[in-house]
């Protein structure tokens, strides 16, 4: 039996419950904004001697934080 009010109805980045149904959804606890259209993405793990290769993010959310290189 599938429970069809469970689908999308919980964040993806902290786990709480939404309460707005309507979309996009704002999470109330962590304020992430959450789309419903999934994008295929591409993720790049580029070894660089004893390490990887990461970017420093320019945009948010996490601007300045470290990330893989990637794109659409």
């Amino acid at each position: 039996m599938r429970i069809l009010w469970m689908k999308d109805g919980f964040c993806s980045y902290c786990g709480e419950r939404f309460v707005d149904q309507q979309w996009p959804r704002r999470c109330g606890n962590c304020d992430n904004l959450t789309f419903r259209n999934p994008i295929p993405v591409v993720v790049v793990l580029l070894p660089a001697f004893s390490g990887l290769v990461v970017v420093r993010r320019g945009v948010m959310p996490h601007a300045g934080k470290l990330a893989l290189p990637g794109g659409y």
